[in-house]
């Protein structure tokens, strides 16, 4: 994620917090149905910034149609319920480089 950061700095991207799944999350989905597990926090540790970061990315998905669960706490990870992938998990999807791709072009 390092990298990732590193290109959100130089481009003066606000960044607030991070989120992430495990390929063993993103595996489970594959072929059929699964709930997809987002780990997250804040970029300095702050747990009010990271209840915001939460909160956001649940705000996000809900908008954009996904099934969303949270105990609203930080001992938790954000579940999207029903997530399916079409595609097997393999380094081109998970690729710091296609991320960074998707960040530039998407803040130019």
């Amino acid at each position: 994620m390092g990298s990732v950061f590193n290109v959100m700095k130089e481009y003066d991207i606000p960044r607030k917090g991070y989120c992430f799944f495990h390929q063993q999350d993103i595996e489970r989905c594959f072929g059929k149905p699964g709930t997809l597990y987002l780990a997250f926090h804040s970029m300095t540790g702050d747990e009010e910034i990271a209840m915001e970061v939460g909160q956001r990315i649940v705000e996000l998905l809900r908008a954009n149609h996904f099934d969303v669960y949270w105990e609203e706490t930080l001992d938790r990870k954000i579940g999207i319920k029903n997530f399916h992938l079409d595609k097997q998990y393999d380094e081109q999807l998970s690729s710091v480089v296609r991320s960074l791709s998707v960040i530039t072009k998407s803040h130019q």
